[in-house]
């Protein structure tokens, strides 16, 4: 009887290790069927979305074209981030669905939104007038996303029903900032989410085409000046010894 009951003892040791085994190794299954179900009953990503997948450092931009038991599948497309991080696109990419409580996925067009909020910094000369660059920048501005304000506007009022949204406001932006090499004239404006890239590359030679033709607007760039003389002073000559050279090259004519 007690030699049964050890056997017995050892095999539900062995099922209980084998059973914890097995479950460590389909975590990341049993995650991903559980993260499925969570995006079908809440719908946060639906087939046709534009999401953004960040992970380890890798970023990927693309439409939803699967969303299967396992995993999400997207096409990545031409964005801002293929343009400043990944320098390639097209790619396919497959995702799991248990992603989506571990890392950060955007949803650029949950719940019907197709605008999103784009943005684009032009830096100019400390001398430049800044208020003109401010207006000129704004009108443009207005200009070429008048339309998608519009749509914003009556996006974000469908979604009040659902959401608690504050700072609702839609019309373009246009901020002031101090840096090193000048003053950062930094427009905001709504565009389409799937086509942002296009818009920027529109607007951005027409704001330079603007500032070219005013007299007091001046793009700036970073610069180095070199001062080259046979002073001490880490500043150049001073004032005195240079009126004092003026003055024996006068005195020698």
């Amino acid at each position: 009887l007690f030699s049964y009951i050890d056997n017995v003892s050892y095999v539900i040791t062995i099922l209980g290790f084998a059973s914890a085994g097995i479950a460590i190794a389909l975590k990341d299954w049993f995650m991903s069927i559980f993260g499925w179900m969570v995006i079908v009953t809440s719908g946060s990503i639906q087939v046709g979305d534009r999401i953004k997948v960040t992970r380890n450092g890798v970023q990927a931009v693309g439409d939803v074209l699967d969303i299967s038991l396992f995993k999400i599948t997207i096409r990545e497309d031409i964005t801002y981030t293929s343009y400043t991080v990944n320098r390639r696109t097209g790619r396919i990419f497959f995702i799991p669905n248990n992603y989506i409580f571990s890392e950060m996925i955007s949803n650029y067009t949950h719940s019907g939104l197709r605008t999103v909020w784009d943005g684009i910094d032009i830096p100019i000369t400390f001398d430049s007038n800044h208020k003109k660059a401010q207006k000129i920048v704004r009108d443009i501005l207005k200009h070429y996303s008048k339309g998608y304000t519009d749509i914003t506007r009556k996006q974000l009022s469908k979604m009040r029903n659902k959401y608690q949204l504050r700072a609702t406001g839609v019309e373009p932006r246009v901020y002031t900032f101090v840096e090193a090499h000048g003053i950062v004239i930094s427009g905001w404006y709504l565009t389409n989410s799937y086509a942002a890239l296009q818009l920027r590359s529109t607007m951005s030679p027409e704001i330079v085409d603007a500032f070219m033709k005013e007299d007091d607007i001046h793009i700036a760039y970073p610069t180095q000046q070199i001062n080259i003389n046979d002073t001490q002073n880490a500043y150049g000559p001073s004032r005195q010894k240079i009126l004092k050279e003026l003055e024996n090259e006068s005195s020698t004519k």
